[in-house]
């Protein structure tokens, strides 16, 4: 058993709280068959990256208008299709612990599509949501996750993040805070820059203590 102490927890939301990769996947595949990109490199590349840097993957040569223009018609897809989405084990009692505490979710969609997603999953809202359209750059950039710390007002080495892909990694890594990486959508080699790994948010639980948030990794936890 391991238990991290923080002043917050910060967490992802695909993967993470919502199984959503049906849903993402045929949203980024209508807009490759629409846009003419190439669609097999774009599945590739859409899992925990900005919607740029999967455009990008499929388009390569794409204009910065044509980009601007193609993230909007991916997050309209995405709006339009919320079927098939579930809470990922363990997300909705992990949520609950967090109830009184500070935490937020980060995530590479839009703040009204991880409200939707959420509320699809059957899970609680959380009041603090910093989306793509509250930052200027993506995943692995830190932005989203030193957005969220300053608006919680702790200090980012105080925060404990809840990530399951290696760009999320990267980015809470970045932003100088401690990560815990859950093996829903990403083998535990490539998230080995974490602290922590482990198979699932439902080895992980969160206690209040002392004006901050403590957590506890299952036995199943990798140090």
């Amino acid at each position: 058993m391991t238990r991290l102490v923080g002043t917050a927890i910060l967490l992802d939301l695909d993967g993470v709280l919502v199984d959503s990769t049906a849903a993402i996947e045929r949203a980024w595949a209508t807009w490759a068959k629409e846009a003419g990109a190439d669609e097999e490199a774009v599945l590739d590349a859409v899992h925990g990256r900005s919607a740029e840097h999967s455009i990008l993957a499929g388009l390569p040569t794409a204009a910065p208008n044509d980009i601007e223009a193609a993230v909007a018609r991916v997050f309209e897809l995405q709006l339009e299709d919320l079927d098939g989405l579930v809470a990922v084990d363990g997300a909705a009692s992990l949520l609950s612990g967090l109830e009184d505490g500070p935490h937020a979710v980060v995530t590479g969609c839009t703040g009204e599509l991880a409200r939707r997603r959420l509320r699809a999953s059957g899970l609680p809202v959380p009041e603090l949501i910093v989306g793509a359209d509250a930052v200027s750059r993506g995943k692995p950039d830190p932005e989203g996750y030193l957005t969220a710390a300053f608006a919680l007002g702790v200090v980012p080495a105080g925060c404990i993040v809840i990530e399951d892909s290696p760009s999320g990694v990267q980015a809470a890594k970045g932003a100088g805070m401690t990560v815990v990486g859950v093996t829903t959508t990403h083998a535990a080699d490539v998230l080995g820059h974490a602290d922590v790994v482990t198979d699932s948010p439902e080895d992980l639980a969160v206690a209040d203590v002392r004006g901050g948030v403590a957590i506890r990794v299952g036995a199943e936890a990798r140090p």
